[in-house]
């Protein structure tokens, strides 16, 4: 059972549901890609296809020509009548309004469990980017939310959600503290905030 949170559409229990439009903003990001990967996928660079987003990232750029590159797409991006979010050493295009990862997660949680969802289940929700903020913002105060910080951030991270998780190793170790809740087991330590996890409430 799987949802994809940052797209249009998701694929759960083999069903599928889409959004009016879909199509055609597909088309328009087809559009996108082509142009990206003919013009800047190169020295490193490469072109990510998501959904509703494509992602350029430049993380492996070479330096020398990295600036160029970075200039070059949000052009491409203008052209085609996208706005860009700058998310972890990639350049994404802003989904439609009512599109983003914040309605997605909140459509299929409704689709998935029923109106009445937010008495039904526990929501974690874990995001690395600031199209996430967009879902860890709808979600606050009916989920356990947590920001990745990544390991090139060069200032504090702005977050809305609940807890920071310091990069893989943060996530790693939330995932398996949900595990041995999961599976009725009492943690010999609990997360504490000197952790890379800060604590969760008794669930």
């Amino acid at each position: 059972m799987t949802g994809a949170v940052a797209g249009a559409s998701a694929d759960i229990n083999k069903n599928k549901f889409d959004r009016p439009g879909y199509s055609m903003f597909q088309e328009r990001l087809e559009l996108l890609e082509a142009d990206l990967k003919a013009n800047v996928a190169c020295h490193g660079a490469w072109v990510e296809h998501k959904n509703l987003l494509v992602a350029w990232h430049y993380r492996n750029a070479d330096r020398s020509v990295k600036s160029t590159l970075m200039s070059k797409a949000r052009e491409i991006y203008a052209k085609h009548k996208f706005e860009v979010l700058i998310v972890s050493k990639r350049f994404e295009n802003v989904p439609p309004m009512g599109w983003d990862r914040g309605d997605s997660a909140i459509h299929i949680l409704k689709w998935m469990f029923g109106l009445d969802w937010e008495e039904r289940v526990k929501v974690v929700y874990v995001g690395d980017s600031t199209a996430d903020e967009l879902a860890i913002s709808r979600l606050k105060g009916v989920a356990y939310t947590f920001r990745v910080i990544n390991e090139d951030a060069s200032v504090i991270t702005k977050t809305s959600a609940n807890y920071r998780l310091e990069g893989p190793d943060g996530v790693l170790s939330l995932l398996k503290y949900l595990e041995r809740q999961m599976l009725g087991r009492t943690p010999k330590e609990n997360l504490s905030r000197t952790s890379s996890v800060l604590s969760l409430e008794s669930w």
